[in-house]
C-alpha cells in the first residue's frame, strides 16, 4: 500500500518521488520526512493543488510509515475520496468502443 501511495504521488506531481537519493538509508530518511510533513502540514501538498482534502487523507493513509497506522486497500477504497464528484473527468478522457468491440484509446 506503500508504494501505491509512492505511484500516486509520483503521478501527481509528475516526477520520481525519491529521485535525488542516493541510497536505501536516504530514501528511508525521506520517506519518514514526508510522513512528517503530510502529517503536520500541508506544504507536502503544494506541488498536488488539484487533489481534494479527502484525496490528501487517502495519500497521508497510503504513505504512513507505521504499517500499523496505514491504509489497508479495503480501508483506502472504502474512503469518501471515491465518492466525490468535484474533479469531473474530462472527456478526452473518457473512451467509447469501437465497432470492433476493442476500445479505443485516443
Amino acid at each position: 500500500m506503500w508504494a501505491l501511495g509512492c505511484v500516486m504521488t509520483e503521478l501527481l506531481i509528475g516526477e520520481p518521488l525519491f529521485r535525488d537519493a542516493e541510497t536505501e538509508d536516504d530514501v528511508l530518511h525521506r520517506a519518514r520526512d514526508l510522513e512528517y510533513a503530510m502529517e503536520s502540514t500541508d506544504l507536502a501538498f503544494e506541488d498536488m493543488p488539484e487533489l481534494s482534502e479527502a484525496g490528501r487523507e487517502v495519500l497521508r493513509g497510503l504513505l504512513s510509515f507505521k504499517a500499523e497506522k496505514r491504509l489497508t486497500a479495503a480501508e483506502a477504497l472504502a474512503h469518501r475520496w471515491f465518492d466525490e464528484e468535484d474533479a469531473p473527468l474530462s472527456p478526452a478522457l473518457c473512451s467509447q468502443p469501437d465497432r470492433s468491440g476493442f476500445i479505443n484509446f485516443i
